[in-house]
């Protein structure tokens, strides 16, 4: 039982990893660890040009016209989910896990959850 638990978080740091080198972020392993229980990390300790960057990359990914103004808005099919969709990937769950970039007090943070991107 034990082996199977290090598996999957072997399996689900790779793909927390995975979905920050898509937007050019980098994280640390205490990021990592709060994601992996469920918690929301903020990044407002981040740099500007690697946040610029990453805005530019979120705003390509996104499928519709998000600003400053409406991005803590986005819902995509429950409150647990909102903001952009970074990286959705299958996980041990029923539905696939996701990692979700929003603003919060207007600062930004990432988010895990399990929901479908549509």
């Amino acid at each position: 039982m034990y082996q199977l638990t290090q598996v999957s978080e072997t399996v689900d740091i790779a793909e927390i990893k995975k979905g920050f080198h898509r937007v050019g972020l980098t994280i640390s392993e205490s990021e990592l660890d709060e994601l992996r229980e469920r918690k929301s990390i903020s990044l407002e300790s981040r740099g500007l040009s690697e946040m610029g960057l990453a805005f530019i990359l979120l705003d390509a990914l996104s499928k519709q016209k998000i600003t400053f103004q409406n991005l803590p808005q986005q819902d995509l099919d429950s409150v647990k989910s909102s903001g952009i969709p970074i990286y959705s990937w299958n996980s041990q769950a029923p539905e696939p896990s996701c990692l979700y970039f929003n603003l919060v007090d207007g600062k930004p943070i990432v988010s895990i959850s399990n929901q479908s991107i549509k």
